[in-house]
This record gives C-alpha cells, structure tokens and sequence, in this order.
C-alpha cells in the first residue's frame, strides 16, 4: 500500500535524501535483520532512488527482487528453543514497516519547518 506523503516534493525528496545520508555516516540506519547479504549491501542505493523519485512501493518492488530477502529465519518457539522457518511470503511489510519510511519522511519535514521551508504546526 502506497503511503500518503502530502508533502513530497523535490524540496522534501532532497532533505529526506540528506537524512538518509546522515543516517548512514552515522551507522544508524535500520537494516532488517530479513535481508539478505546481498540486500544489505544494496539497500542504501535502493532506499536513496525511492527518495530521490519513487515511493515506499518502488522500495518494496527493489527488495521483492530475488536474492534481497532471506528466505528462512531463525525464530523462538514457545518453550525457548530456536528453530528455522520459512520467511511469510509477504514478509516485507514485516521486514521495513511503514514506520522506517514514515520517520525518514518525517525528520525531513521538522528539518524543512525548523529552515522555514514549512509552516509550523497550527495551533488549536
């Protein structure tokens, strides 16, 4: 499901782009423990060309790419034990749940508020 970002446009696509890049100098940004080798590596690339001109979906059509995602997971049963299971096949919405795209969103719009490119939030 495609996210409703109001404000997307190139000004915002550019400061969501800046944080995506501050995240990764500073080795904050959240990788699924669901990818795989190869789509941790890629996954800055990936999440940096749905800012720059895609969406949350054109994110999700990268990872659905064979390869990016693990197919098996090691998971707790119930009585403390770990066993492997199949990764669900619509596992992406577990693996990078709107909340990582929302919050990169969203620290772009304080930045864009706290530079004056956004009002501030209204007042009730």
């Amino acid at each position: 499901m495609a996210l409703n970002l109001a404000n997307l446009d190139e000004t915002t696509r550019q400061f969501m782009l800046e944080e995506i890049e501050y995240d990764i100098a500073q080795n904050k940004l959240h990788y699924s423990p669901r990818l795989s080798a190869a789509g941790k590596q890629l996954y800055p690339d990936m999440l940096r060309r749905a800012a720059r001109k895609g969406t949350n979906l054109t994110l999700a059509g990268e990872l659905r790419v064979p390869g990016r995602l693990n197919k098996t997971e090691e998971r707790k049963t119930p009585k403390g034990a770990t066993a492997v299971a199949q990764v669900p096949v619509n596992s992406l919405a577990g693996a990078f749940p709107p909340s990582s795209s929302l919050n990169i969103y969203g620290t772009a719009l304080t930045r864009m508020r706290h530079w004056g490119f956004l009002p501030g939030p209204t007042q009730v």
